[in-house]
């Protein structure tokens, strides 16, 4: 069993069978949801900079600090921003499902302050901006052609300038 799995055991076995949870495969870990909301997650090794793994927790922005004062708790970060109101647990943090359970009871009360999202509403979207296509770029102008009497006037020249050469080099 990967260690997101044997994680995400001991997170179904602190939950407990808890009304309104909700689990999705999100960024190659599993997520809980309460009403919603992601409150704690499985953090699959080498995800958000972290070597080892470990266990997502949404704390809250105004809990943030406090929660990576605790040990083995390191700061979110994705995408090189840390993500303030989420922490990582290490695998030493919770390892047992008590130390799981604490940090679900910790996650749990903030997203409890948050209102329920509406299952069925669609999500908001950013708003698109149709690019146009990129212009064509124009053509640069085909030189212009000679008239057949310049043309005639060139040719018999370079004739007479070779016949020239030609009757120097024999005498």
């Amino acid at each position: 069993m990967a260690y997101k799995d044997e994680l995400a055991a001991r997170i179904r076995a602190a939950l407990g069978g808890r009304a309104g949870v909700e689990e999705r495969v999100m960024f190659g870990g599993i997520a809980f949801l309460l009403d919603g909301h992601m409150f704690v997650g499985t953090l699959t090794p080498g995800f958000a900079g972290i070597a080892s793994g470990g266990m997502m927790v949404r704390v809250g922005r105004d809990t943030h600090d406090a929660a990576l004062a605790e040990p083995d708790v390191v700061p979110m970060v994705m995408g090189g921003r840390t993500m303030r109101g989420f922490a990582a647990v290490l695998p030493r943090g919770c390892a047992t499902v008590a130390q799981v359970k604490r940090w679900i009871a910790r996650t749990t009360g903030f997203v409890a302050t948050l209102p329920p999202k509406d299952p069925r509403a669609p999500r908001k979207k950013a708003p698109t901006t149709i690019v146009p296509p990129p212009a064509k770029r124009a053509r640069p102008a085909k030189p212009a052609k000679a008239t057949p009497h310049v043309a005639k006037t060139m040719t018999k020249a370079k004739t007479k300038t070779k016949a020239k050469a030609s009757s120097r080099s024999r005498g």
